[in-house]
């Protein structure tokens, strides 16, 4: 049956989808597809064709009702729709397609449904569709195998440079698809005839892709004469603000992702309108397109693919970010050793989005590679990126989807009640840890998958190198013994350097490089990632570290120190060397120093530990038993968040000390002998915890008079104690020095992140406490400094540098409190109030500064920032 003028064109169901329709439209054309079997069709394939998103995401309603219940109203539609999918056509029925490598139409007889036929034009094989698949030119691929991208279009990323014949957006022998002028007509004019015209500062070239949601074109930046993969929003979705925003928002959150397996974003503009995000071009192909031409991939392909897959999501989520869309069409094979990128960031969440960012009840991802949380419509985390790292996984090593259905119900309904048949079943030269181990992956339950990517791409690793190529097994064999060829490289390597000094030289090497430890002293502890692995007095152990940095915590007896400073890159070798000098614990790599603790010595009236300046201490502890942590010297950019870079950079001169804790109620009586507190005497807190409690309801003027007094109570000679500065205090928030790519981020814990959670911080989520708690209750930032978000807001002894006349002479406020918004608990959120403004949520942390040395040498100019709420 063909469609009849009668029926809505497809770019009327996308608005309906995209809710641009008005509720008379919408059930006009909701009314039409209930009667009309070949609109039914049209929609189906629709639907598969694109990422769920494209098509029912972005809706507000498709009727009166809130979204999960539009969202099941199509779908119940739908199902009356089609009691008998998936049946083949009666044998006298005939199947209209085209064909996948000449283009032209073809005549199939309806028996055929479902099998492969040879083009009688091309001798291409082509699949014969079954009666309610998508036929025609609103066809997917037809050589795509069952079960697989039955419902995507095409990678909405990068791609690279192709005949057309290998592009999945120009299927043909060289014979471009046609592309509705509708994808690029929003662009200015052309300036040159090989162009279809200017998106912000880029020449567009072609169209390489489109969705429900947008439209990606190869396009060239005409500075620096480079080809990009430029993505757009179309112009129908740009005109609603909050689907504008939250592509700018995702596009940002992307672009300060930094991984070598995680494609770069060059760009986050907007122009005419239309927001757009231009991304490096790659060369190479999707993995969907490997797949097809070989199948199921080597052994070696499977375990190197999926650890390179693992280490790019690993970064993602330490960033906050859930991808939700991992599948083989959004993983891109670079270059010709096939180096992982993961594309298409368009529907990564952070981990706390609220509903206003993902509508309740809605469907997002691939069905066949979705985890059974996103097929139901709930909240997920993390480990649904790890469900879909494992349906990949299992395509690679078997050729064939985990899941499978005949339409997008049936699919769904298999990812959330069906178990999967064992890899190794379907493999059997598959070794049965690496199929009991994509089994876990595909645990229903995210409890039951491994706890984090990184845990994933470790155990990969180690199964790269327990499986290796039989030569390399038998010459590790000879080399070593009996042991391991990993091994033994290690034993012959260590018997070939000689002791240095009277230390212990350790070497172990990693897939991504070398890394060599000297230790002098046998009363040295050295620990990695803070609970990896340790080594302490003698020894030798091969253990493994991916390239990047990495946290160092030495020890020798009471004297100890963190550092995040030693990198590992791949294919390298470095030397870290600890040593022990006369009151020095010391750390170098490459003989370059990134660490060290200095013995202090006594002195004060306070009776406190008073350090040379110059040794900088990791920790000084007063005669008041206030403790402080050292803020090293450098650079870092402010201002920054929610996905855009800083726009202040400043230079920290030299080392200052901040409060490891906000000033505590015990501490304040000692100095102040009073408790101005609202939460002095919290019900059910013990008398001891309630002393840790942080002080509360104290104005800027009597802030200032507490340091007054601490200064002549203590008199430390070379160090006075005060308020931070603005700046000192979100440069110590942000964990001192950093980069500007580094300056993006929202929050700034033990690693920089763009989500907060409740058991992270004491903020307003609902269920928080609602009023103040033990100072320590939560983790640190990576200097040791505790609740720099939430608890209570912090004094600075800045004046707010606003624009407002009336508000100059308000303090800064930083930090949020336990009643504040997650938001405003962020690392670039302040307020400014009167320096007599006392309240329950506001409080207080110190600074110990060098006397005469301004801490603060410069911060370059940026855009004034209005106060928070």
């Amino acid at each position: 049956m063909q469609t009849t003028a009668a029926c809505p064109e497809l770019a009327r169901y996308r608005k309906l989808a995209s809710g641009q329709l008005s509720s008379p439209e919408k059930e006009a054309v909701l009314e039409h597809l209930e009667k009309c079997q070949v609109c039914a069709r049209r929609v189906e394939a629709l639907s598969e064709k694109d990422t769920l998103v494209d098509l029912i995401l972005q809706a507000r309603t498709l009727g009166d009702g809130p979204p999960g219940e539009s969202v099941a109203r199509l779908v119940e539609r739908l199902r009356k729709l089609r009691p008998s999918a998936g049946a083949a056509p009666e044998a006298s029925a005939q199947v209209r397609l085209a064909c996948s490598g000449c283009g032209k139409a073809l005549k199939v007889k309806g028996s055929l449904a479902g099998k492969k036929v040879h083009c009688p034009n091309c001798r291409a094989v082509v699949r014969v569709p079954n009666a309610l698949e998508p036929q025609g030119e609103d066809s997917p691929r037809s050589s795509a195998p069952e079960g697989d991208e039955a419902m995507t279009l095409a990678p909405a990323g990068p791609v690279g440079g192709r005949s057309s014949a290998e592009n999945p957006c120009d299927p043909g022998a060289g014979q471009p698809r046609p592309v509705g002028k509708e994808l690029y007509d929003f662009l200015a004019p052309a300036q040159s005839p090989d162009e279809l015209g200017r998106l912000g500062p880029y020449r567009i070239l072609r169209v390489l892709g489109a969705g429900g949601m947008g439209v990606v074109f190869q396009a060239e930046d005409p500075n620096l004469q480079r080809l990009v993969a430029l993505k757009a929003i179309l112009p129908g979705l740009a005109a609603s603000e909050s689907a504008k925003q939250r592509f700018l928002r995702e596009a940002r959150a992307a672009a300060a992702l930094k991984h070598d397996h995680v494609v770069t974003i060059h760009q986050v503009g907007e122009d005419r309108g239309v927001p757009f995000l231009a991304m490096e071009f790659l060369d190479g192909e999707p993995l969907d397109d490997c797949l097809k031409r070989a199948g199921r991939l080597p052994l070696a392909a499977v375990l190197r693919i999926g650890r390179e897959m693992a280490e790019g999501l690993a970064a993602a989520h330490e960033c906050g970010l859930i991808h939700r869309d991992i599948k083989p069409a959004n993983v891109w094979l670079a270059g010709k050793k096939g180096r992982v990128k993961i594309l298409d960031f368009g529907l990564a969440r952070a981990a706390t989005d609220e509903a206003h960012l993902t509508q309740s009840g809605a469907i997002v991802g691939t069905p066949a590679y979705m985890a059974p949380e996103q097929a139901q419509g709930l909240s997920v985390d993390p480990r649904c990126d790890l469900f879909s790292l494992g349906c990949v996984l299992y395509r690679l090593s078997t050729g064939a989807a985990p899941f499978r259905g005949t339409d997008m119900i049936s699919t769904l309904m298999a990812v959330a009640t069906e178990d999967p048949t064992p890899p190794v079943s379907l493999n059997p030269e598959l070794p049965t840890e690496l199929s009991d181990f994509i089994m876990r992956l595909l645990a229903k339950e995210p409890a039951d998958r491994p706890e984090s990517a990184q845990a994933v791409s470790d155990a990969l690793e180690r199964m790269e190198r327990d499986h290796q190529s039989p030569a390399t097994a038998k010459a590790g064999a000879r080399q070593g013994k009996g042991k391991s060829g990993r091994l033994a490289a290690v034993t012959a390597a260590c018997a070939a350097v000689a002791l240095v000094a009277a230390g212990v030289v350790l070497y172990w090497p990693t897939s991504n490089g070398i890394v060599r430890i000297e230790i002098d002293d046998p009363k040295i502890e050295v620990v990695f990632d803070r609970d990896g692995p340790t080594f302490k007095g003698a020894g030798t152990q091969e253990i493994k570290l991916t390239s990047g940095k990495h946290g160092l915590h030495v020890k020798r007896g009471d004297l100890e120190f963190h550092t995040d400073k030693l990198v590992l890159k791949k294919g390298e070798t470095t030397t870290l060397k600890v040593e022990w000098l006369e009151g020095k614990l010391l750390a170098l790599q490459d003989g370059e120093r990134i660490g060290e603790k200095i013995q202090a010595v006594e002195g004060g009236k306070g009776g406190g530990k008073i350090i040379p300046e110059e040794a900088n201490p990791a920790k000084f502890t007063n005669g008041l038993g206030m403790e402080f942590v050292v803020v090293p010297p450098g650079k870092s950019w402010l201002g920054g968040g929610n996905g855009k870079l800083g726009s202040k950079e400043v230079e920290i001169a030299h080392a200052f000390y901040l409060g490891v804790y906000l000033v505590t109620q015990e501490e304040w009586e000692k100095v102040a002998s009073s408790n101005p507190s609202q939460f002095r005497a919290v019900r059910g807190v013990a008398k001891e915890d309630q002393k840790r409690f942080p002080v509360d309801s104290v104005s800027w003027e009597e802030a200032q008079a507490f340091t007054e007094r601490l200064n002549k109570q203590l008199q430390e000679t070379g160090w006075v104690y005060r308020l931070p500065r603005e700046a000192e205090w979100e440069y110590a928030c942000r964990g001192g020095p950093g980069d500007k790519l580094e300056s993006g981020f929202d929050f700034y814990l033990e690693k920089p992140a763009y989500q907060l959670l409740p058991g992270q911080a004491n903020f307003e989520h609902g269920q928080g406490l609602r009023r103040t708690c033990k100072v320590g209750s939560y983790k640190p930032n990576r200097l040791g400094l505790y609740d720099m978000h939430g608890n209570v807001w912090e004094w600075c002894d800045d004046i707010l540098d606003t624009t407002d006349a009336k508000l100059a002479s308000l303090r800064v406020l930083r930090g949020g409190s336990w009643d504040s918004h997650v938001h405003n608990c962020s690392a670039w959120a302040r307020r400014g109030d009167p320096t007599s403004h006392r309240n329950g949520n506001v409080g207080l942390r110190l600074a110990r500064v060098p006397v005469g040395k301004e801490i603060i040498r410069q911060v370059t100019p940026g855009a004034k920032r209005p106060s928070g709420s």
